[in-house]
């Protein structure tokens, strides 16, 4: 359950007039800051995460394994992004992960296995 403070935070940061909880799709391209908020993760009827072309982000934190019913992650031109979190693994829907970040991707993620599903 997300508190005010959570809800307010997505809704200011992300520009969302209405009660984030029951969002199955969300687009944040060109999101200027290096990481997104943890509660994030709290948005857990996603099915869809599009961070095109959110070239400060440098990391996406811990919590995006709670987006359990997520099958669709755009990270592309993300070209800060450093890593993956583990709890990627997490992400057992997930059929569709748009990693073009315009370079060879070993450079930036070490990405050594997805989940099998």
């Amino acid at each position: 359950m997300m508190n005010e403070i959570e809800l307010a935070e997505l809704k200011y940061l992300f520009g969302l007039s209405e009660d984030p909880t029951h969002l199955k799709e969300l687009t944040i391209s060109h999101y200027q800051y290096h990481e997104l908020p943890k509660t994030i993760g709290k948005l857990t009827q996603l099915t869809s995460l599009n961070l095109s072309w959110c070239k400060s982000l440098t990391t996406l934190p811990e919590s995006i394994g709670n987006l359990t019913n997520l099958t669709s992650l755009v990270l592309k031109g993300c070209e800060s992004l450093m890593a993956l979190p583990e709890s990627i693994g997490n992400l057992i829907q997930l059929t569709s992960l748009d990693l073009d970040l315009g370079k060879d991707i070993s450079e930036y993620v070490s990405l050594t296995s997805l989940p099998e599903s």
